[in-house]
């Protein structure tokens, strides 16, 4: 075990080298202490408020992997219901790089956050996080196309944190610029880019737009063509758009080993998710006869997005005795059902607390 701490001359390094170890001795009191040193332990770690503060104060001296390292570990106490929301939202604020790793890591934070929102206050204050968190990298590399190698990699994951959790106006107009272009054949941007602005576009819009995107299918000539329809059909919200997009998946119209690419964002955001478990159920026969086992495996590990314990509940009981008929979808279902689970239990216990929990006074930023 090896942590990374910061002193007046730069980073140092300190490890335990003996099983039988507990103490570290370091050179000077330090202004900070990483407990992960550039992830070379496979381990998840609880600090301080104090401490998190410390890491969010000196957040640009850590090393690039344990930036990423720092708010992965989040996630993980997130998923496991032991977080502290407010050193969380400190942290979250004082992020900045340009590291499409780290901005991907970012993105994954924020969707397992998103779940716990059970009020407009709570969702009004992760959009302002959102917003936050993403300021300082959008004001680098902005939300259309271009720029170098990094920014091209981690537009994608800040356009849909501006726009699908920040309702950012800004990112919404440029989503939709883009996908105007993409279905006038004249984009030319990222296909990631394009799968998040194309979303971000389709999350209020109406049947008119659907059938627009929708038309694209039969015209894509690559899997990532396809794919980049079929992530967008996923965006509509509209509950009768979704069962639209879900009815696809058992037609030809969609290839079996990318069903996928629909059921994945549909349960994966609370606005989507009633009317998809509700169509879950419905066809969990048609499923189970059409979709190879591989697939029904990854739509079984999906669900571990759901945060409502009588959706957990009611999930084991209708796909469960179908899941079991393929090799390894019960072990997938009942892993998924376990972090629904813990997920809906800090759910419930934040109900009414989470907006509050997440309001920190934001950095000031040295002009």
């Amino acid at each position: 075990m090896c942590v990374q701490y910061g002193t007046a001359a730069g980073l140092e390094q300190a490890c335990l080298t003996q099983p039988s170890e507990s103490e570290l001795s370091l050179k000077v009191c330090p202004a900070f202490v990483y407990p992960n040193a550039d992830e070379a332990g496979y381990y998840a770690y609880e600090l301080s408020v104090a401490d998190y503060k410390a890491l969010a104060q000196n957040f640009k001296r850590l090393s690039p992997r344990s930036r990423v390292g720092l708010v992965a570990n989040f996630t993980t106490l997130l998923q496991s219901g032991r977080v502290e929301l407010g050193a969380l939202a400190h942290v979250l604020r004082k992020v900045d790089g340009d590291s499409p790793v780290l901005w991907e890591a970012v993105e994954f934070l924020f969707r397992r956050l998103r779940l716990l929102a059970t009020s407009d206050a709570d969702r009004q204050q992760l959009a302002k996080l959102a917003v936050q968190t993403s300021a300082s990298v959008v004001k680098r590399i902005g939300l259309a196309p271009g720029g170098g190698r990094d920014a091209v990699a981690s537009r994608p994951h800040v356009l849909w944190l501006r726009a699908a959790v920040g309702d950012d106006a800004t990112a919404v107009a440029e989503a939709k610029r883009l996908t105007d272009r993409w279905l006038a054949g004249t984009a030319k941007a990222d296909p990631e880019l394009l799968r998040v602005a194309i979303a971000a576009s389709a999350s209020d819009a109406d049947a008119a737009l659907f059938d627009r995107v929708a038309a694209k299918l039969s015209q894509a000539a690559t899997p990532e063509q396809r794919i980049t329809v079929l992530e967008g059909l996923a965006g509509f919200e509209k509950p009768a758009l979704v069962q639209r997009a879900l009815d696809m998946t058992l037609s030809s119209a969609v290839r079996t080993q990318d069903v996928g690419y629909v059921y994945r964002p549909l349960l994966e955001n609370p606005n989507t998710q009633s009317s998809t478990l509700m169509w879950l159920y419905r066809h969990a026969e048609d499923l189970s006869s059409r979709l190879p086992p591989f697939v029904l495996k990854r739509v079984a590990a999906e669900l571990s997005y759901l945060c409502e314990q009588s959706a957990v509940g009611e999930v084991s009981k209708v796909l469960g005795p179908k899941l079991k008929r393929t090799e390894g979808g019960a072990r997938a279902l009942a892993q998924a059902l376990e972090q629904a689970s813990i997920c809906a239990t800090h759910r419930t216990a934040l109900a009414g607390k989470l907006a509050d929990s997440l309001k920190v006074a934001p950095p000031t930023v040295a002009r």
